[in-house]
Parts: structure tokens; C-alpha cells; sequence
């Protein structure tokens, strides 16, 4: 592979070339009874990054024991999100300086942590097969990580945040699956 088509395959995943299009979150109510997908996507990542900090600070500041949960967030989504957000000139968030934290003090629960359970040799697990194992419905049918990029660039942004939040919705589903929880009452986008 040339230098150039390493870059144009891989750069994307990383936050110094890569731009953020699309964050989809997802609120778990009353122990699993509903949970609400919502997305924040478009080309203007400074703006999509503005909502996204409102909304933290929403959550985060109103809502005591609040955590982000996500599959690799501590390895990849957290620290992509913060690059992006000071290559932006927008604040850090605190809750996202997790270098200041204790283990236990990460507000962040990432499912490949929960899957390894407490295993002290970690080997990355992908989303895709521990949904496998967990009879967990894989958010990998139409489209993968590695897809995104040249989905943004052929002008399919729309089938990016469907994505995204299948993702989203499989990682709910995994908590949910760990916790004991029944996954049925599933999922109500905004």
C-alpha cells in the first residue's frame, strides 16, 4: 500500500486529519424501561460540537452518577472527541480530562472494560462479536467503521448517523444483556 492510500484509508481515524460528523448518544431510563437514541450530525463539526458540549453539561452537570458508556470510548471516542474539540478552540470539558482521574473517578463505562471482566491481560474485543456471543443483534448489517469515510465523501451522511446510532443501540443493548436486564422495551429515537 502507498503512503498515499495508507493516508486516504486511514487518516480519517485519527484526530489530527479525521473530522467528527456524527455523535449519537443514548439515555437508558429506569433501568432499561425505554432508552432514547439522539444524534448530533452534519459537515459543520464546530457547531455539531457546540450542542454536543451543551448537552454534556446537561447531563453530566445535572445528573449525579451520570456516565457515558460506549464500546472502546476511553481508547477512541473520548480522546478523538477531545483532540477535536481543542483543534476547534472549544473548551475541554473536565469530565473528559480523564488524565486527572483516578480509575474509579472515569465517568465513562466502556463495554470492552466490562466485557473483559477484570481479565489483567486486555485484548480488544470487537462490538461486533461480543454481540455475537450475547445473542445481541450486530449493528455491523450495512455498514463498518471503516466504510464511514468513504460514505461521508460519497454524500451519505444520513446513512452514516443510522449507523451510528445502531452502534449506539447495540451497546445499550450489551449493558442491558450484562446488567440482567430485559432489552425488549427498545428504543425510541429523537
Amino acid at each position: 500500500m502507498t503512503d498515499e492510500e495508507l493516508y486516504i484509508d486511514k487518516a480519517a481515524l485519527h484526530a489530527e486529519f479525521g473530522k467528527i460528523i456524527c455523535i449519537s448518544i443514548a439515555q437508558i431510563k429506569n433501568d432499561g424501561e425505554s432508552v432514547v437514541i439522539k444524534s448530533y450530525s452534519g459537515h459543520d463539526e464546530k457547531a455539531l460540537l457546540t450542542d454536543f458540549l451543551k448537552l454534556n453539561a446537561n447531563i453530566l452537570g445535572k445528573i449525579p452518577g451520570a456516565m457515558y458508556c460506549g464500546h472502546n470510548i476511553k481508547r477512541f471516542d473520548v480522546p478523538f472527541i477531545a483532540k477535536r474539540l481543542a483543534v476547534n478552540g472549544l473548551p475541554i470539558p473536565s469530565n473528559f480530562q480523564i488524565f486527572k482521574m483516578k480509575n474509579w473517578e472515569i465517568p465513562f463505562m466502556d463495554t470492552g472494560d466490562l466485557w473483559s471482566f477484570g481479565a489483567w491481560q486486555e485484548s480488544f474485543v470487537s462490538l461486533d462479536l461480543i454481540c455475537e456471543c450475547l445473542g445481541v443483534p450486530t449493528p455491523k448489517d450495512k455498514m463498518e467503521g471503516k466504510d464511514v469515510n468513504a460514505a461521508y465523501y460519497d454524500g451519505r451522511l444520513g446513512e452514516i448517523t443510522e449507523y451510528c446510532e445502531k452502534d449506539v443501540e447495540a451497546t445499550c443493548r450489551v449493558i442491558l444483556k450484562l446488567s440482567h436486564i430485559d432489552t425488549n422495551p427498545f428504543v425510541d429515537k429523537k
